[in-house]
């Protein structure tokens, strides 16, 4: 599946209350065109979470991260060139405050996945200097394969994705504070079993054993949030 995934903070002077509020009435409002919304298989929102202790690399100061889901990148393209989509981006305009924006348009492999849970955390991550891509995805996908069944099973995992950014084109730059390499995101039942899900988590990316992929954990930024679906296209039947 294809996914957009982007991390956003609000403005000055708008609060966490206020910010989801209005968050909701966006996607209401974005869902009201149908051109850049009858692609869209799924559609979440993640509201990051006040406290974020025992979580290291968090960035507390990020408001949320949304999450839309499409079958295929050709549905992908067609909401990203609807004609609508400027008056929805200007919409956002007005409760984002873009500020470390990050935007990416991902292919996403979901690993594992028991059930919803309501406590996801995203880690967006990059490779360590100097390793060459093909070769720490080669890595990074082996060491997935082996893991995830059993960390999933051992460690209160209810799902798991890991998401790669696509290569940008003329139509879809890299935006500024967007040049991840992998997206991974975990959901737990409560806050204290992702805490504890994360540290071995954090303990088996970061040890640098010989068959783990070099990552570079300064530049990992990680957001806790409670998950909510707005909105699921399986539930009406055939799509579009």
């Amino acid at each position: 599946m294809i996914k957009i995934i982007y991390a956003e903070k609000a403005k000055e002077g708008i609060s966490r209350e206020q910010f989801v509020r209005r968050w909701r009435k966006h996607g209401a409002y974005a869902m009201g065109y149908d051109d850049f919304w009858s692609p869209v298989s799924r559609y979440l929102h993640n509201n990051a979470v006040v406290d974020t202790s025992g979580f290291p690399y968090s960035q507390p100061d990020y408001d949320g991260v949304g999450e839309l889901v499409f079958a295929n990148g050709e549905d992908c393209s067609r909401s990203l060139s609807a004609p609508s989509l400027r008056d929805i981006a200007l919409d956002a305009d007005q409760f984002f405050s873009r500020k470390d924006l990050i935007s990416l348009v991902c292919e996403t492999h979901q690993l594992h996945c028991q059930r919803f849970a309501e406590i996801k955390v995203f880690s967006f991550l990059h490779r360590a200097p100097g390793v060459d891509p093909d070769g720490f995805f080669l890595q990074w996908e082996s060491m997935l394969a082996e893991l995830s069944p059993q960390f999933c099973a051992q460690n209160g995992v209810r799902q798991l994705a890991s998401s790669r950014p696509l290569k940008p084109t003329p139509t879809r730059p890299v935006m500024a504070g967007s040049d991840f390499d992998v997206v991974v995101d975990l959901s737990f039942d409560t806050l204290e079993e992702a805490r504890r899900g994360y540290d071995q988590w954090l303990t088996v990316i970061a040890s640098g054993g010989k068959n783990n992929p070099p990552i570079d954990m300064a530049g990992t930024v990680t957001i806790v949030t409670h998950s909510s679906l707005q909105y699921d296209a399986s539930h009406f039947g055939t799509q579009g």
